[in-house]
């Protein structure tokens, strides 16, 4: 019987230590990531959030701990998530900072159960910096780069409106053409 115990006493012992080596291991992947990392409950509040949130968001860890995930993600509801844990495929979502400026984000969310916890994982990327470029490249396509005026395409998309419109309201369009030198 005493072998038994001793037995039993490791065998636990052994499993909590694994239990906790892989907490920490799941810990340090979390902090590391580059993404923010958004843990919240079944009730919207925040249980957990990785330091690329904290810098992201500009809120602490400790402020974001029992914030509700409203605050950051105005007007997103995760519930209905299977409790599989796969991600939702990535969506983009508006975002506000601590300073209450807006700011687009991609979202990746899933669900985790922990015991009896259902907890929500998002994680956000901050794609501020994309849909510049995006602006960019349009205005590039449709613009001079010298001179900033309206270009070919855009002449196009504008005449073919302007003849849309006339069309469905029975009107004319008059076109005037100018060379420049």
């Amino acid at each position: 019987l005493a072998e038994d115990l001793e037995r039993a006493y490791r065998l636990a012992d052994t499993a909590s230590r694994e239990a906790a080596e892989t907490a920490q291991r799941m810990e340090s992947v979390i902090n590391t990531v580059v993404d923010s990392v958004l843990i919240a409950r079944r009730d919207g509040t925040f249980e957990r959030a990785n330091p690329a949130a904290e810098a992201m968001f500009g809120h602490s860890a400790k402020n974001l701990s029992g914030m509700p995930l409203s605050a950051l993600l105005p007007n997103i509801t995760l519930s209905g998530s299977d409790g599989s844990g796969e991600p939702k495929t990535a969506f983009e979502w508006g975002a506000i900072s601590a300073t209450g400026e807006p700011f687009p984000v991609e979202l990746s969310v899933g669900t985790m159960v922990a015991g009896e916890a259902v907890l929500d994982i998002c994680v956000a990327r901050d794609i501020t910096d994309r849909r510049r470029a995006e602006a960019k490249i349009r205005d590039l396509a449709l613009t001079d780069p010298l001179t900033g005026l309206a270009n070919r395409n855009l002449f196009h998309r504008r005449l073919d409106d302007a003849i849309e419109y006339a069309v469905r309201l029975d009107k004319s369009v008059a076109l005037i053409l100018m060379d420049l030198n």
